[in-house]
């Protein structure tokens, strides 16, 4: 993400990063009989898996690289497409990651 310029750009490359979550699952999953409902990632899974996604990456201003897409992407892209579903769980998933007490992160059961 931080090596695209373009705010819509950025935005491509976080809908992409969803869309790669899904089709992963979807991989996972093939040729196991198992209903539907059952392998369905629900809100909160999708901001643990952005949560990961967001440690693992390292990107240094994920912070600035989000404001800069709200700021310059159009409201209908932000608030009403997929898209803006997919910015919302990683701002959720941002929310999450300051809300933590890293000095209680090695404690069991704290991020649970």
């Amino acid at each position: 993400m931080a090596s695209k310029h373009c705010p819509f750009e950025k935005l491509l490359v976080l809908n992409e990063v969803r869309r790669s979550i899904d089709k992963n699952i979807q991989k996972f999953w093939a040729g196991i009989q198992v209903e539907r409902e059952k392998i369905t990632i629900d809100a909160d899974q999708f901001i643990s898996i952005f949560l990961f996604i967001i440690v693992k990456s390292q990107v240094q201003d994920v912070q600035a690289q989000l404001h800069l897409i709200h700021n310059f992407c159009s409201d209908y892209l932000i608030n009403v497409s997929q898209y803006g579903n997919t910015l919302m769980h990683i701002g959720l998933a941002l929310g999450r990651l300051e809300s933590l007490e890293l000095s209680r992160i090695k404690e069991p059961n704290y991020l649970q």
